[in-house]
């Protein structure tokens, strides 16, 4: 399954809005929702655009039709060619994207990730750079925490020492996975957020409850691993890879 991109660029090429199809329908189905709320005098786009349905919202919005002329269109329209050469602006913003190899070849495998990608490569200028910020998605984290409350409700009655060690085990493979560079700070709320959810489960094992928070505070330093990064930034990792 392929994914296509259906783009909308201003007059000097900027991005102004873009849509995810998949790479088997019709390019005409993405275009109500890029120009929708939109004013513009013109629309400028290939024949793959030539639709009945199109023009005539066009028409009704009172903006030029620049589109590229079907073959099999019973009755052509006329159209500026001296203003249709402008569409290389698209063309030129395309090429732009094809530059960064993660979105050419689709290596993102949700659709909100392979969107914040073409975002973050439309907003890149000529010359300059820019770095990603990774971090855990916020859903994630939640349903994490959820299951750790779960999981220690059942386990409630079972030795202290034995539940440190679930946790510790269990801390150690999630930042196994997510101690990635930029992410630090999520880290650190996880592993609090999991000290806040033992603390409150061992003082409901009994109405007369002798934890006190400086005897959690050892508890947390002897069970909880520190969150610190474990994975290369992504292009050291490359250059290690493909190395010249």
């Amino acid at each position: 399954m392929t994914t296509k991109i259906l783009a909308l660029t201003d007059a000097f090429g900027n991005l102004v809005r873009f849509v995810l199809l998949p790479g088997q329908r019709f390019d005409t189905v993405g275009v109500p929702p890029l120009i929708e709320g939109l004013a513009f005098d013109a629309l400028i786009a290939d024949k793959a655009f030539d639709s009945n349905a199109i023009i005539a919202d066009l028409d009704e919005r009172g903006a030029k039709v620049v589109i590229s002329q079907h073959p099999r269109r019973a009755k052509p329209l006329a159209i500026d060619a001296e203003m249709y050469k402008w569409r290389h602006l698209i063309e030129n913003f395309f090429c732009k994207l094809k530059e960064f190899k993660r979105i050419a070849m689709r290596a993102d495998k949700t659709d909100q990730s392979f969107a914040a990608n073409i975002l973050l490569a439309a907003a890149r200028k000529d010359g300059t750079d820019f770095q990603l910020g990774r971090k855990t998605q916020r859903k994630r984290m939640k349903a994490k925490l959820r299951e750790i409350k779960e999981t220690l409700r059942r386990l409630r009655h079972t030795p202290i020492d034995e539940q440190g060690r679930w946790l510790g085990t269990m801390m150690t493979g999630y930042f196994a996975y997510f101690a990635v560079p930029t992410n630090t700070y999520l880290l650190s709320a996880f592993r609090y957020h999991t000290s806040i959810i033992w603390f409150r489960s061992l003082r409901r094992r009994g109405q007369r409850h002798r934890l006190t928070w400086e005897r959690m505070i050892r508890l947390i330093k002897r069970f909880l691993p520190s969150p610190r990064v474990l994975h290369p930034w992504p292009n050291h990792r490359f250059h290690v890879k493909h190395s010249r």
